[in-house]
């Protein structure tokens, strides 16, 4: 992680979103690392982050360990908003990059006010959340009535970046719902389909209207 002042592209891009440089304390740009962590399930909340370029994933831990998985974000996602419209003191999920990925982070505590009173920002948020809500029902509907094959081939499809898929591979079976050794007797299938290439790290997308086409409807 490294931390950088704005520049002018990220003045404009909060421009959009209503927020003056002017009227906040203490934002800055970070940049990720893939695999690095932005947030930690459980730690103290204490800012918003808008994502600039990249792309992340965003999900939570159950007590026996497993992660499920809630959402996407890519370069126009709004993290940290659920914790700041509930005053929540602890991040409710963790966040990873999955590819080096660049954010504007706004410490919201110290700009709660100026938040809270600037309407057409809360308006970008409660949009946000909206979306959130409709996704976390898509995910239910994914896990619950698709094959795991279908549910592989739909989380490459949104966790793949520049038709990439690299990922940690003991979180993808449990994000999807099977086991360790069948996720990667589905991964052989798909390469030998000539619908994935192995790479190191990862797969190479070679046939994504196939993989589109095999993955569950609600993509």
């Amino acid at each position: 992680m490294k931390s950088y002042i704005l520049n002018q592209s990220d003045i404009e891009l909060m421009g959009r979103l209503n927020l003056d440089i002017k009227n906040l304390y203490g934002c800055s740009r970070i940049r990720y690392s893939t695999g690095e962590k932005l947030y930690i399930e459980g730690n103290p909340s204490e800012c918003i982050t808008i994502i600039v370029s990249g792309k992340a994933k965003v999900f939570s831990m159950a007590k026996n360990g497993k992660n499920m998985l809630l959402s996407f974000y890519m370069s126009d996602g709004i993290m940290g908003d659920s914790e700041m419209m509930t005053k929540e003191k602890k991040t409710s999920a963790t966040v990873v990059a999955l590819s080096d990925l660049t954010c504007i982070v706004i410490p919201y505590k110290k700009n709660m006010s100026v938040l809270k009173n600037n309407l057409l920002f809360m308006n970008i948020v409660a949009e946000s959340l909206a979306y959130k809500l409709i996704e976390s029902s898509n995910n239910w509907v994914f896990t619950a009535l698709y094959s795991g094959e279908q549910r592989l081939c739909s989380y490459i499809m949104q966790a793949s970046y520049k038709s990439f898929f690299k990922d940690n591979f003991s979180d993808v079976a449990d994000a999807v719902g099977i086991s360790y050794r069948h996720m990667f007797r589905i991964l052989k299938k798909l390469c030998q389909e000539n619908i994935l290439l192995k790479k190191d790290g990862g797969y190479l997308i070679i046939n994504s209207k196939v993989l589109q086409a095999k993955s569950a409807e609600y993509i």
